[in-house]
């Protein structure tokens, strides 16, 4: 469905994409990601070959889904999963703010953008709140809020979206 994203170069040193639903805010993210692979694509003997690190695309329930099925796996742990996402080149948290409100999934979120801003990589997250209700979205705490929204802040620029719903538009056609 995004194989087609324009590459969005401006978007690569991290980016906090809100807007409405539909508007293209992951259609921009992914268009990043494509400019961040072909950033890193080589021509060797005549074959386009990558040299980089990876790039990965997560939305944020499926994020806590996943860390939670490790619960009943053998073999697999919820570290594992974490540091999947939480140590790639370039990450896409998509649709931050649905999903699991628990103290659980805060520590997580926490964890997750602490490890990124700390070790300056690119994080591009999309939700249809602001900064300021996604972060309240995901703590009822007024520290773990801040901390939320000073990392996001931090590490990521704005860029807000509008238009119409291009899902919508898509299907009425």
């Amino acid at each position: 469905m995004y194989r087609d994203a324009e590459p969005r170069a401006d978007l690569l040193r991290g980016a906090f994409i809100t807007g409405r639903a539909g508007v293209g805010k992951t259609h921009a993210a992914c268009g990043a990601i494509r400019a961040f692979i072909d950033s890193h694509v080589r021509e060797v003997e005549g074959t386009a070959m990558y040299f980089g690190p990876r790039a990965k695309f997560v939305s944020a329930p499926e994020w806590f889904a996943m860390m939670r099925a490790t619960y009943n796996k053998r073999g697999m742990d919820e570290r594992d999963v974490f540091e999947r996402y939480a140590r790639c080149g370039l990450l896409v948290l998509d649709d931050l703010g649905k999903g699991s409100k628990t103290d659980w999934a805060v520590e997580r979120i926490y964890m997750l953008l602490d490890y990124r801003c700390t070790h300056k990589l690119p994080t591009i997250i999309t939700s249809n709140y602001d900064l300021g209700e996604v972060s309240s979205l995901l703590s009822t705490d007024e520290q773990s809020k801040e901390a939320i929204a000073s990392r996001i802040g931090g590490m990521c620029r704005g860029v807000r979206m509008s238009g119409k719903d291009r899902r919508l538009a898509r299907n009425q056609k």
